[in-house]
């Protein structure tokens, strides 16, 4: 997903004032020095959270979902994994490191149970190499750490759109790479939802997808809910 053409707009400006630090002065992420937040891209998602939280702020200790557009437009969650308790914070356009950068504000502050991870394909996309990728998410994991000690999070492996097939290697290899980890952090649960979205020879179905090749349709949710939801509620029953 590319990013809103005012954030182009004020690069160019910088550029053209001789004074291109200006977006440089927005705070990196310590672990992730080249990261600078697109404070603009996410803006009516982050609104339509903060009104929501006011309305009704949602319970503590309950399963969040989080990552880029594929849990953003998960839009039947709710009621797919009903009666678990369940939150999407998913923001569309979403890299792992924005995940980071807002984990305050999309992850801390509702103190959750569980954390359902779903992200990485748009760094992918946008030129990154799964062991980047993966190193990003570990500091994810240390936010986690810092701040929600003891909280799980379940890894959902990543499925290359068909649209972005010549990402297949590297999304290949930040899958692997998490499910190592997860052999050894106790804290990290890696879920595989490749069987559940790929035929007999191992290509994804291609009934399963949008108009748009990148993002799933209801078919593709239902297949997710039929093979995430018994895993959940099993870790939930714990």
């Amino acid at each position: 997903m590319t990013r809103p053409m005012g954030m182009l707009f004020l690069l160019l400006l910088a550029g053209c004032s001789g004074n291109a630090v200006k977006v440089a002065r927005i705070p990196a992420i310590p672990e992730i020095p080249s990261y600078r937040p697109y404070t603009n891209a996410y803006k009516s998602e982050f609104d339509y959270f903060r009104l929501s939280d006011k309305k009704s702020f949602p319970q503590t200790n309950a399963i969040l979902f989080t990552g880029s557009s594929s849990i953003r437009m998960w839009f039947t969650l709710s009621n797919d994994m009903a009666p678990l308790p369940v939150l999407n914070r998913g923001f569309g356009g979403a890299q792992v490191a924005d995940t980071v950068y807002y984990f305050d504000s999309v992850v801390a502050q509702y103190r959750p149970g569980l954390i359902v991870y779903y992200c990485g394909g748009n760094d992918i996309a946008a030129g990154k190499k799964g062991k980047t990728v993966f190193a990003h998410f570990r500091v994810f994991l240390q936010r986690v750490e810092s701040n929600l000690p003891g909280t799980k999070v379940c890894f959902l492996s990543y499925q290359t759109a068909p649209v972005r097939v010549s990402d297949a290697a590297e999304t290949a290899e930040y899958n692997r790479m998490a499910q190592e980890l997860a052999a050894t952090d106790t804290n990290l649960l890696y879920f595989d939802l490749l069987p559940a979205t790929t035929g007999p020879g191992g290509a994804l179905k291609p009934e399963i997808w949008s108009a748009d090749r990148l993002h799933m349709n209801q078919k593709g949710y239902a297949l997710w809910t039929e093979a995430l939801k018994p895993y959940l509620t099993g870790l939930w029953g714990k």
